[in-house]
């Protein structure tokens, strides 16, 4: 809890101010103010965020990144932690919106954000609201020049045995003929963990795949999951290995 105390501390000026001052007013009528703006103005509170609590960032596959083109993609990557969605914004070369799970809405900061970057919140055990929820995500792909970051687990795996990859997630960028993007992050799942108090907490993200329409017209959706969750899998073992690696010597804890 000391690490709690400590960030907010040292933020609760300006997380108050933002709060009151222009997230709740992003959250009630997005539609109000320009997405660029919105989005700009949460990254720069979320970079504040995850300085005060000691994460750096470690930046994998940048020759991946490079591929991604003006056209809109679906984003997909393994869950730790609730601060991952938080770390996508924060690491962000465009604005982009996401789809989190219902629960999420009743967060005071996270889901506020959420809200005000029009992301869908789902509900997993209602097959009729996830329909809803992707067919939304299909029209805005199809619509506008917005990316979507969804996590295909559908929930959080903190012990990095990963769940399986929806392949539901997949159909709103197959029915619409749009690129995947697909991810892994490591790391994340340390920073919100009220048992572990450390100076720094390293995260490392890798850009893994970048699937174009024309390299999964002739795969369902659940070929594609499985081939998603495969890259996903072969790189976290990687990524464990150099981040833990990584976070000893950060904080210099003897091996």
């Amino acid at each position: 809890m000391w690490k709690y105390f400590k960030v907010v501390m040292r933020l609760i000026p300006v997380i108050v101010y933002s709060y009151f001052a222009w997230i709740i007013k992003y959250s009630r009528h997005p539609e109000k103010y320009p997405f660029e703006k919105r989005f700009e103005r949460i990254q720069k509170l979320i970079r504040k965020v995850l300085k005060a609590f000691g994460v750096k960032y470690y930046l994998h596959g940048e020759d991946v990144l490079a591929k991604v083109g003006d056209k809109s993609c679906l984003i997909v990557c393994n869950h730790i932690s609730f601060i991952d969605p938080l770390f996508f914004i924060a690491i962000a070369k465009r604005p982009f919106s996401v789809v989190a799970k219902v629960e999420t809405k009743k967060m005071p900061l996270v889901g506020r954000i959420v809200m005000a970057l029009e992301g869908e919140f789902i509900e997993r055990d209602n097959l009729k609201q996830e329909l809803k929820c992707f067919i939304r995500v299909q029209k805005r792909l199809e619509e506008s020049n917005l990316d979507y970051v969804i996590f295909p687990e559908g929930t959080r795996h903190q012990d990095y045995n990963m769940g399986e990859f929806h392949h539901g997630s997949f159909r709103c960028a197959v029915k619409t003929n749009h690129p995947i993007l697909v991810c892994a992050i490591s790391g994340s799942q340390k920073v919100l963990d009220s048992k572990i108090n450390k100076k720094h907490y390293p995260i490392d993200f890798s850009y893994i795949d970048y699937i174009e329409s024309e390299n999964y017209q002739d795969l369902t959706t659940k070929d594609i999951a499985f081939k998603a969750q495969s890259e996903v899998k072969e790189t976290l073992d990687e990524m464990i290995v150099i981040n833990e690696r990584r976070y000893k010597e950060l904080n210099k804890i003897k091996k």
